[in-house]
């Protein structure tokens, strides 16, 4: 699995004491976070750290509990899966039902024996009404 470095650097993170690296696996369903603290009194918030995985595009599935636990004890972290995705399935090809006769073939209707409608009668036009539930 090849993974997507990602470094957050800007200026709130370079304030705020600590460094955070965001990887992104290729297929963009697990964000890892690796977090050090740059000194022993530095403090992250939970929105310094969820502001830092929205700029590397973590916004979806992300585990508040390991955030929350995270920002409280001040722990540095090494690859720890903060955000997991949802894995596409595969649908199913659409289809069109008709509810009508999809192909008709002209033909004259005849009322006499020596005299057919040809011009007139042609069946190749098929009207119909809406129908009302």
């Amino acid at each position: 699995m090849i993974i997507e470095k990602v470094e957050a650097t800007n200026e709130a993170t370079n304030k705020s004491g600590f460094e955070a690296t965001v990887d992104i696996a290729e297929d963009g369903l697990t964000a890892k976070l690796s977090l050090t603290f740059l000194s022993d009194d530095s403090e992250i918030t939970v929105e310094d750290l969820l502001k830092t995985l929205a700029e590397n595009n973590v916004v979806y599935g992300i585990r508040d509990d390991l955030i929350n636990e995270i920002c409280n004890n001040g722990i540095s972290v090494i690859d720890v899966i903060v955000a997991t995705g949802i894995e596409p399935e595969h649908g199913q090809d659409a289809t069109i039902d008709y509810f009508f006769t999809e192909k008709r073939k002209p033909f004259p209707k005849t009322t006499d024996e020596n005299e057919s409608g040809f011009l007139k009668n042609l069946d190749t036009l098929k009207l119909y009404q809406k129908e009302t539930y």
